[in-house]
């Protein structure tokens, strides 16, 4: 006979708020880009750099993923069990220096077929995040690393950008996202991470939504400062998110 004790509804509930994420954007309906969603507020042009600052922005990208190198160098000879998990912050690492080449590549022309470029590195971001903390939480004890969930995270991933460049619909890349901010503190809660994990990773999500809300006020925000826009900041914001969690890696891993 199956018994379920407290303890074990717990490991549910990521389970389920992941199904129901999914199911959530499948029965919305697709979702279509805004059609001035390349009519940044900041069109200059500076030292022969079209769209200067939303283009320079990028290197805050560049320096996080300097650093998480400058780590991963130090880094001593691992157990195995944590060889797959900093695998996924290396991929992390990889995918900050892609984004730092591609957004700056987009917002130098702004058009459906450079952005393309983008997001694919910021969705291999996501994938990347969600694959560390499984490995770290759930699967940290493990003899063989879920090498099933490892593919289809990545899969999904990329999936989910091809589909909005040959649908139009953004569901499944604004899916991935809702899986990083909802199911991660679950499963650390779950799972027993330490609370500078945990906190660590509330403050990304934060971050994360005060880059979104800069984004959404690019407009306003530059008319305000006349100097950076919504959109510039939101690089150096979610920049500050992605250097948090290699941080608090770099203090775990320590």
């Amino acid at each position: 006979m199956l018994s379920f004790t407290p303890s074990s509804y717990k490991h549910l509930l990521a389970p389920l708020v992941l199904f129901s994420i999914l199911l959530s954007f499948l029965l919305f309906g697709p979702i279509a880009q805004l059609d001035h969603y390349h009519d940044f507020a900041d069109q200059r042009k500076q030292w022969g750099i079209h769209n200067a600052f939303d283009v320079l922005s990028n290197l805050a990208y560049f320096f996080v993923a300097l650093y998480g190198c400058f780590h991963f160098a130090k880094k001593k000879d691992s157990s195995v069990k944590w060889q797959m998990r900093d695998a996924a912050y290396a991929m992390l690492i990889l995918s900050l220096f892609a984004t730092a080449i591609a957004s700056s590549y987009y917002h130098w022309q702004p058009d459906d077929a450079r952005l393309f470029w983008d997001r694919l590195p910021i969705a291999l971001a996501c994938a990347s995040l969600i694959l560390a903390i499984r490995l770290e939480t759930k699967y940290c004890h493990a003899d063989q690393p879920p090498y099933l969930e490892i593919g289809l995270t990545l899969i999904g991933a990329i999936t989910s950008v091809v589909w909005w460049k040959l649908t139009g619909d953004l569901r499944w890349y604004l899916a991935l996202q809702a899986i990083v901010i909802l199911c991660i503190p679950i499963w650390q809660t779950v799972y027993g991470c330490s609370k500078l994990q945990r906190y660590s990773l509330i403050g990304v999500i934060v971050l994360y939504g005060v880059a979104k809300l800069f984004e959404s006020t690019d407009h306003f925000i530059f008319h305000q400062l006349n100097i950076l826009s919504g959109h510039s900041l939101k690089h150096l914001i979610s920049a500050a998110a992605a250097f948090l969690i290699l941080w608090q890696w770099q203090k775990h891993s320590a």
